[in-house]
C-alpha cells in the first residue's frame, strides 16, 4: 500500500509513532530492521521517506506488541484503515489467533469511547467481533444482526467499503436475512456499474455467503445461491473462486471426491493459506482428510 499524502504529514506522523514506540520498547533501529528483514526500510520509514506496506506494518506492530489499529487515527484515513484492518483480520483468522483479535477489539473499543458516533469505528469493531465468531462458527445476537441489516438496507450502490463489511460480518448473521442483498450485488456486478476495486470483493463475498448458508443448514438457500453464481466469471480471481466453490460443493453434497479435488488444486499450486482454511473447516465438520 502506497499512501499518497500532501506535505508528507502522514509520513511524519508514521515516523514519530513508530520511532517513539520502538524506543519505548528498548529496541534499536538495527534490531527492528533485522527482525523484519531490512534496517534500511525502518530508517526510510522513520525518516519520512517512505510509508510501510500493509505487511511491513503488521510485522512492526507484532514486534512492538501494539495492535495495528492503534495507528489508525493518527496515520491513516478511512480507506486505508479498512485496508489495514482487512489484512490484519484475515491473517488473524488464518492463524486462528483469538488473542490478537481480542486485542484489536479492545483497541477499537477505546477509540470508540472518544468517538461514539463514528460509524466506521463501530463497523471495524463488528468486523473484528465477527472474525472471532467465525473461528467457532457462531452467530451474533439478534440486536447486532439487526444493526448490520439496517445498514445494508440503506445501500443503493454497493461500494468497496460496503462489500468489505459484508464479507466480514456475513458469517455471524442469519443468512436468510442477507440473502436478498446477494441479488443486488450480483446484478450490479453483472451490469459492471462497480469500480474494479469493488468488483474484486464480489467473489469472496459470495463464497462467504455460500459458507454461511451451509454452516447454518439453510440448504434451500445454498441451492438458490449456487444457481445464481454458476454462470459468473471473476477474471483474475476466477481460479481461486472455482476452487472454493468446488470445496463447498463437496461439503454441501457430501462428495469426498470434490473435496479431494479442491485440496489437490491447493497442493499443486502451493496455496498453503487456502489449504489451512480447508483444514479448519473440515475439523468443524469432523471430516478426516
Amino acid at each position: 500500500m502506497n499512501i499518497i499524502n500532501k506535505g508528507g504529514i502522514m509520513l511524519i506522523q508514521s515516523n514519530a509513532i513508530i520511532r517513539k514506540t520502538r524506543k519505548s520498547r528498548g529496541i534499536s533501529q538495527k534490531e527492528l530492521g533485522q527482525l523484519i528483514g531490512s534496517q534500511s526500510m525502518i530508517s526510510r520509514i522513520e525518516n519520512g521517506l517512505t510509508s510501510p506496506t500493509d505487511r511491513a506494518l503488521q510485522q512492526i506492530c507484532d514486534i512492538l506488541n501494539v495492535p495495528i489499529v492503534d495507528y489508525f487515527d493518527t496515520v491513516f484515513d478511512k480507506k486505508n484503515n479498512l485496508s489495514l484492518l482487512k489484512s490484519e483480520l484475515e491473517q488473524a483468522y488464518l492463524d486462528q489467533n483469538k488473542i490478537k483479535l481480542k486485542k484489536i477489539c479492545e483497541s477499537i473499543k477505546i477509540m470508540s469511547a472518544h468517538r461514539p458516533n463514528d460509524v466506521a469505528l463501530r463497523h471495524f469493531f463488528l468486523m473484528t467481533k465477527s472474525t472471532m465468531y467465525h473461528l467457532d462458527f457462531n452467530i451474533a445476537s439478534a440486536s447486532i444482526q439487526q444493526e448490520i441489516i439496517d445498514y445494508f438496507f440503506g445501500i443503493e450502490n454497493w461500494q468497496y467499503y460496503d462489500l468489505c463489511l459484508f464479507f466480514f460480518v456475513a458469517n455471524m448473521i442469519s443468512v436468510e436475512h442477507i440473502q436478498p442483498y446477494v441479488t443486488d450485488i450480483i446484478e450490479q456486478y453483472v451490469q459492471k456499474i462497480m469500480s474494479q476495486n469493488t468488483a474484486r470483493m464480489v467473489a469472496p463475498v459470495l463464497i462467504m455467503i455460500l459458507e454461511a448458508s451451509i454452516v447454518q443448514h439453510q440448504y434451500h438457500l445454498t441451492s438458490e445461491l449456487l444457481g445464481k453464481i454458476a454462470p459468473l466469471t471473476f477474471y483474475q480471481q476466477n481460479f481461486e473462486f472455482q476452487t472454493w466453490l468446488l470445496f463447498w460443493k463437496g461439503i454441501f453434497e457430501n462428495d469426498v471426491q470434490k473435496i479431494d479435488d479442491a485440496y489437490g488444486i491447493t497442493h499443486r499450486l502451493h496455496i498453503n493459506t487456502t489449504k489451512l482454511l480447508f483444514d479448519h473447516i473440515l475439523t468443524h465438520y469432523q471430516i478426516e482428510k
